[in-house]
């Protein structure tokens, strides 16, 4: 082989290896998006529930008692 095929070679080796390292890293970057993403939605689905159970529980504590002489109407 030529020097100059040998460069050319050396080249498109090089860059070839670029576009895939660009190619891996903005796969990385979208599946990082997605697992922030999902991390999140998750996040909030326990934030909710839980506020959800407190306000659930705090109704409930106000409930006066079935004691003798008091009535609950629903």
């Amino acid at each position: 082989m030529e020097l100059k095929e040998m460069l050319k070679w050396g080249v498109l080796m090089v860059v070839s290896g670029v576009v895939t390292a660009v190619a891996i890293q903005l796969v990385t970057k979208q599946l990082e998006d997605k697992a922030i993403l999902a991390a999140r939605a998750e996040l909030e689905r326990l934030m909710v529930a839980a506020a959800s159970q407190r306000t659930q529980q705090e109704v409930v504590a106000q409930i006066p008692s079935n004691g003798p002489g008091t009535h609950i109407v629903l």
